[in-house]
């Protein structure tokens, strides 16, 4: 597992301009360049990419909800899909 520069790291406001499927793209991509492949791994470096309203959204899910990488992304499209 690599350190990834911080400027690397793409980031999250829900705002219009980036869609959530974008944003995921490149999340997945950088997971795979820096070798953060397993669910623990995405699900540990997940919320540094979440900024203002959408960190607060990730941190009213409550501890126990998310499970793995799927069950994250699939919950952060149904939130922010329709939204962007």
């Amino acid at each position: 597992m690599k350190a990834i520069p911080l400027d690397n790291i793409p980031t999250f406001h829900g705002l219009t301009s980036k869609g959530p499927n974008g944003f995921l793209f490149k999340f997945d991509v950088l997971c795979k360049e820096y070798d953060y492949i397993t669910d623990p791994k995405k699900l540990m470096l997940f919320p540094s990419t979440l900024k203002g309203e959408v960190m607060c959204w990730f941190m009213g899910l409550g501890r126990g909800t998310i499970n793995d990488w799927d069950q994250m992304k699939m919950t952060f499209l149904k939130k922010y899909q329709d939204h962007c």
